[in-house]
């Protein structure tokens, strides 16, 4: 399948034609009077005068469509193949990019297209591609879209709202979906991210937008998640993604792993370089991972240390890769002979945790409260 979108402006024509009784009694009606030139209006103006310096206010300038046209469209368009009927053929592939649409109205008769692609335009509806019942890919990334809701297309397996001004994954829904990318699209929280509305869901692309936590996902099928580039201070919503495989999580704000210590035997690559994870104990959370296999954890305070490939290797005793670099075997021993050591370490602390009086744990409404102030003083030395 390849990797490879608009309400029309239906104006009813005015009817304003007199009928042959109004036009005679208009006709015998004597001459109109003309005003005076001292009455208002003897200038045009309408009945309005603009007094000295004064300014008539400008017309309103509407902004200009730029419809997609049949000689658009037969420039895109490719791809013979039989219809999903088999009874006839047609084109089933279009792609027009980069020509400033602001409306495809004229796609609304072509149902048997497969593969469109209408990126780089400036689309604010996909209303026109409802009747494409044989949709299979839809890309439609740099575009004006504020809502990722659109019809369920019955065969649509991959869509890219890369670039759209989103901000929330509300409505969503498409039965068949597999892959879904919406990066850079200023999204700030996720909903509707359901097993029941992306029932078939296997990859997601969540990049670069402004998120602050996966809470709103919630998918059994969910197998590779890429949410790179975010504001994510904990990884409290992966605990429900029982599929993954592989978990993409560089450029965040995370400091710890704790999450990813239940449910999570699947998962095969874990990235959480450039992070805020300091201390050694995190890697305890990689020990029930059992087909983890890659690492990538630099750029945290945690890996400024010497030993830290070693200490991962405590805990992540399948790993077969940390960062660039595949585990040496001499790591691995080492790693083995620490273990005693560490887990009597962990022990302990767990045990003077347990027997600490509640009034000395830090308050978990102020810990937020403080990252909360944090991230938007970060947020302002970005700007």
């Amino acid at each position: 399948m390849s990797e490879s979108d608009e309400d029309p402006d239906l104006d009813d024509d005015l009817d304003t034609e007199l009928g042959d009784e109004e036009d005679n009694e208009n006709n015998e009606e004597g001459p109109e009077e003309e005003p005076d030139a001292g009455e208002k209006g003897s200038d045009g103006s309408g009945g309005f005068e603009a007094g000295d310096g004064e300014k008539r206010p400008e017309p309103k300038v509407l902004p200009q469509e730029t419809p997609l046209t049949a000689e658009m469209i037969k420039g895109g368009i490719s791809m013979l193949c039989k219809t999903g009927d088999g009874l006839e053929v047609a084109y089933v592939k279009l792609v027009v990019q980069n020509r400033e649409l602001t409306n495809v109205f004229i796609l609304s008769t072509y149902i048997h297209l497969r593969y469109v692609d209408l990126s780089f335009n400036k689309l604010t509806s996909l209303f026109a591609l409802q009747n494409m019942r044989f949709l299979v890919s839809l890309k439609v990334t740099n575009n004006k879209l504020t809502s990722p809701q659109m019809s369920n297309f019955p065969f649509l397996q991959f869509l890219d709202l890369t670039g759209n001004p989103l901000k929330s994954t509300k409505g969503i829904k498409q039965h068949s979906l597999e892959k879904l990318i919406l990066s850079k699209t200023q999204l700030e929280n996720l909903e509707d991210m359901t097993t029941e509305n992306l029932p078939n869901l296997i990859h997601l692309n969540i990049t670069n937008n402004a998120l602050k936590k996966l809470d709103g996902l919630e998918h059994r099928t969910l197998k590779t998640l890429y949410a790179a580039g975010n504001k994510l201070r904990n990884l409290s919503g992966v605990s429900r993604l029982t599929s993954l495989s592989r978990l993409h999580l560089r450029d965040n704000r995370i400091s710890s792993l704790k999450g990813l210590e239940e449910d999570h035997e699947t998962l095969e690559y874990l990235n959480v370089r450039s992070n805020n994870l300091e201390e050694v104990e995190e890697v305890y959370h990689l020990s029930r991972m059992k087909k983890l296999t890659t690492l990538v954890i630099a750029d945290n305070a945690v890996s400024d240390s010497d030993s830290y490939r070693v200490d991962a290797l405590v805990y992540g005793r399948r790993l077969q890769r940390i960062d660039k670099d595949p585990v040496e075997e001499e790591e691995r021993q080492e790693a083995a002979e620490l273990y005693p050591q560490r887990e009597e370490e962990r022990l302990l602390a767990e045990r003077e945790a347990k027997e600490r009086p509640a009034d000395e744990e830090p308050d978990q409404d102020d810990l937020d409260s403080q990252r909360d102030d944090d991230d938007e003083d970060r947020d302002e030395e970005d700007d």
